[in-house]
C-alpha cells in the first residue's frame, strides 16, 4: 500500500516472503484492491471494510504494519475481529491470532 510503503517489517527482495514489491500497487493483488476501493469510491458508494486472505498461518491482522502503535479505531477493530473469529472457530474450530500486523507478525 501507499502508506510508508516498505519502510519497515518489509523486504525489498524477491525472494523474502515480505516482499513488498518494486512500488506502491506494482504487485497484482494490492493493485486489484486499489483499483477496487478507487473505482467504488468514485461512483459514490463507501467501502465499510473489506479483508485480504492470505494462505500465511492463522493470523487476523489489521494496521499498523510499519509500526507498533495502535490505530486510532483499535477497539472497534479488535470488537470486529473477535465477532469474525468466534464465527471461523463456531464454523470450523480455527483459531486465530488477532493483532496489528506489526504487534502480530513483524520483527524489525
Amino acid at each position: 500500500w501507499d502508506s510508508a510503503f516498505c519502510l519497515k517489517g518489509a523486504s525489498n527482495n524477491p525472494c523474502s516472503e515480505t516482499y513488498c514489491g518494486r512500488a506502491a500497487f506494482s504487485e497484482i493483488e494490492s493493485k486489484q484492491m486499489a483499483d477496487m476501493i478507487t473505482k467504488y469510491n468514485n461512483n459514490g458508494k463507501k467501502i465499510a471494510a473489506y479483508f485480504a486472505i492470505h494462505s500465511y498461518s492463522q493470523l487476523w491482522m489489521y494496521p499498523y504494519g510499519y509500526k507498533y502503535d495502535n490505530p486510532p479505531n483499535v477497539q472497534k477493530l479488535n470488537e470486529i475481529s473477535d465477532a469474525a473469529l468466534a464465527a471461523i472457530k463456531a464454523v470450523n474450530g480455527l483459531t486465530f491470532t488477532r493483532g496489528s500486523i506489526a504487534n502480530t507478525i513483524c520483527k524489525f
